[in-house]
């Protein structure tokens, strides 16, 4: 009987005990809880080789299905035969989601800005955050998922949303991966989940390729060229600065005139 997913538990009484190739077997009556299409529940009994549990009683283990079932539904679950197990196995565990979490992580990150990691790494863990959530609503139909729903095929499907809907290069799909990675290393170290979804998968950079420089001509072209504009002309400005001072943009943003010393000859 071909089934979508099957629950095993041990569910009844030995009804015989056989030998083979002289070892001793106990033949056990079990019951599965299976899951067909359209989440109809119904039991199937078969028996199997295995040392007997202790004897369930069937009525009351049929209640405490659907009632598990119904409880999953209520709580914006598909009620499916995973999330019964899971639940059976594990009555009082916390089901920790996906985005609900990661966006908690965030919050964790952001609070280290200036310690251990700077603002524009905590954005980008807030930028993936943004995107799960544009991913999982579109290819998942759903506001959040599991943690444990978090798997290959889910990363892959979330590195193509990167390059096709928001045009990311390899690289900067690969960037923010790695953040999604960092998360998961985080979940793993907690122990909600068991499974790493990244262990088969590979983030590996392109290398990219040369960047072309102005030449001595080209930034005295750029100086003597005259702006339309005031705004445009102090864009030049700051740009041929950090073009002779070798200063990036962020460290420019952040100069001020204290920055400003006189050196030892007396000039500026």
């Amino acid at each position: 009987m071909q089934t979508d997913a099957a629950v095993g538990i041990g569910a009844g009484r030995t009804i015989l005990q056989i030998s083979l190739d002289g070892t001793a077997h106990l033949c056990q009556l079990t019951t599965y809880l299976v899951m067909a299409s359209g989440f109809q529940i119904y039991f199937q009994q078969i028996i199997v080789l295995r040392p007997p549990d202790e004897p369930v009683n069937i009525d009351d283990f049929r209640a405490k299905v659907i009632e598990i079932y119904r409880t999953l539904q209520a709580e914006g679950f598909e009620g499916n035969a995973i999330e019964i197990k899971e639940r059976l196995k594990s009555p009082g565990k916390q089901v920790r989601m996906l985005l609900a979490e990661l966006m908690l992580y965030c919050e964790k990150r952001q609070k280290e800005v200036g310690v251990r990691i700077t603002q524009l790494t905590s954005n980008k863990y807030y930028r993936l955050c943004r995107y799960l959530h544009e991913y999982t609503r579109l290819e998942y139909k759903k506001e959040d998922i599991r943690l444990t729903e978090v798997t290959y095929g889910y990363l892959d499907g979330f590195n193509t949303f990167l390059q096709t809907a928001h045009r990311c290069h390899h690289n900067g799909a690969i960037n923010i991966l790695d953040c999604l990675r960092n998360f998961i290393l985080y979940c793993l170290r907690n122990e909600w989940i068991e499974k790493n979804p990244f262990k088969n998968y590979k983030l590996k950079e392109v290398a990219p390729p040369p960047k072309e420089h102005l030449t001595k001509k080209e930034i005295e072209m750029l100086i003597a060229k005259p702006m339309p504009n005031l705004r445009l002309g102090n864009v030049r400005d700051i740009f041929v600065f950090c073009c002779f001072t070798g200063l990036s943009y962020s460290d420019m943003k952040k100069l001020t005139f204290d920055h400003i010393k006189t050196s030892f000859d007396g000039d500026s």
